[in-house]
């Protein structure tokens, strides 16, 4: 299935390319093979080569150009449930320990986009999380306490200064000091150059055909006829994971985004925060260092390339009348208009770590609304796990596939 359509903003946004890849021409021996060249794939592959890992990394297209090119990349440390809808899937303890390395991996991230070369457009940004009805502002309202306790700061905003200061008519929002934007493009191609700065190899374009799984290694066949034997392997291709992988890990959606031409702000979204609505399916939307807004939403649970597709104009109009009634200031010109395919669980929580029916293997499945995150996160897990190092996966057990 193609994962997204042809058009998303951050491949044709004046970023560089990745093009120091290679050709997969014979067979090949390293301790860990990557698949997947987008930001989890990266990221991963960035950990494990800092240590002194021999990594390759495989992808069967043009590094960045799945998943990675369509994310809107607002990059929270909230998760798609709330904390205290959490508490009631999970326990109160998994719950709060999700939103707290959720949090400290924004943190990370920060650090990580500090090391590299070349700019991300990165920016930390407070967030909105604004209400939609009058019956939100009690859970909300219990939601930021719970928050506050576990010491994430955090605070509320009323309808009165939502619209002097935001423009903004609605009866109240949780704002939150630490969000983070930037390119994810640009981020991936950073820190690929980076990971082969470092002596990591990155084939593309190389499809794997088949995994043969034996006691000690695993073989990774490409379709065109080499293979890669590794001690251990990454799957980290996103929402393009192998069938027998999947295992009804997480249900796929379609959802619609749109990026504007460049434009003045400093007088309707001065603050430049990021914004997105309590309950599902909710309207996200934030800025860009160059003067876009992105914005996107209106999910379908159906995964029909076609059809979605299909729907990006209408979807376009539809998300154009919802910013327009939310910032009615704005004067938004698309240039910029796509879909994707993504997936969520039913505890909005990722799946990351080895996998219990397959040897020598682990999974970054960073299913829901914060990818970004999900992919720091299974970067110092997987590393710990590979590395023998119990301090960078001490919250592994969180993100299990048997839960």
């Amino acid at each position: 299935m193609e994962i997204r359509s042809i058009d998303p903003v951050w491949p044709k946004n004046g970023a560089e390319h990745f093009s120091r890849t290679k050709v997969l021409d014979t067979d090949r021996e390293v301790e860990v093979a990557v698949v997947g060249a987008g930001i989890s794939g990266a990221l991963i592959a960035y950990e494990l080569v800092k240590r002194g890992v021999e990594v390759a990394i495989l992808d069967r297209a043009q590094p960045g150009a799945g998943s990675t090119a369509a994310c809107t990349a607002l990059i929270q440390y909230e998760l798609d449930e709330p904390l205290i809808s959490l508490s009631r899937i999970r326990s109160p303890e998994e719950a709060q320990k999700a939103y707290k390395i959720s949090y400290e991996a924004l943190g990370w991230l920060e650090s990580h986009v500090g090391s590299l070369d070349q700019d991300c457009q990165f920016k930390k940004r407070k967030t909105l999380l604004l209400s939609t009805r009058r019956r939100d502002l009690g859970p909300m309202k219990e939601e930021l306490q719970a928050r506050q306790d576990l010491g994430i700061p955090a605070e509320w905003v009323d309808s009165v200064e939502l619209r002097s200061r935001y423009g903004i008519s609605r009866l109240g929002a949780i704002r939150s000091d630490f969000s983070i934007e930037l390119d994810p493009y640009r981020l991936v191609v950073a820190t690929l150059n980076r990971v082969t700065d470092l002596g990591a190899s990155v084939y593309s374009p190389t499809e794997v055909g088949d995994y043969v799984f034996e006691d000690t290694t695993v073989s990774l066949r490409s379709t065109h006829g080499p293979q890669i034997r590794a001690k251990k392997v990454v799957v980290a291709n996103g929402y393009q994971t192998p069938s027998f992988l999947r295992k009804g890990y997480g249900k796929l959606l379609s959802t619609w985004a749109v990026a504007t031409r460049p434009m003045d702000l400093d007088k309707v979204w001065s603050d430049r925060q990021m914004i997105w609505e309590w309950g599902k399916p909710y309207l996200y939307a934030r800025t860009t260092l160059d003067g876009r807004v992105i914005f996107g939403g209106a999910d379908e649970p159906f995964t029909d390339p076609r059809a979605r597709d299909a729907l990006i104009q209408s979807k376009t109009r539809r998300l154009l009348k919802m910013m327009h009634k939310l910032m009615p200031e704005l004067e938004l010109e698309p240039e910029y208009e796509w879909s994707g395919t993504f997936a969520e669980t039913e505890d909005a929580m990722p799946y990351i770590g080895s996998h219990p029916d397959y040897p020598n293997t682990w999974m970054a499945l960073g299913y829901g609304g914060n990818g970004v995150t999900f992919s720091m996160i299974a970067a110092r897990i997987i590393t710990g796990m590979i590395c023998d190092d119990p301090l960078f996966c001490s919250s592994s057990e969180l993100f299990r596939f048997q839960r």
